[in-house]
């Protein structure tokens, strides 16, 4: 009884881990996504690559 529930502790501290890592990079792109808007726009001074 104990040693299943110590198992299913580590099972649920290892899924928080996943959880908190998710979160983590959900975090990330929403500051990444923030930034890009927050960017003045680029003006486009009619030059062209050649």
């Amino acid at each position: 009884m104990l040693a299943d529930l110590q198992a299913r502790q580590r099972e649920l501290e290892a899924t928080l881990l996943r959880i908190d890592g998710a979160i983590q990079v959900l975090e990330e792109l929403m500051v990444g996504e923030t930034a890009v808007h927050a960017a003045p726009p680029v003006e486009d001074k009619g030059e062209t690559a050649v």
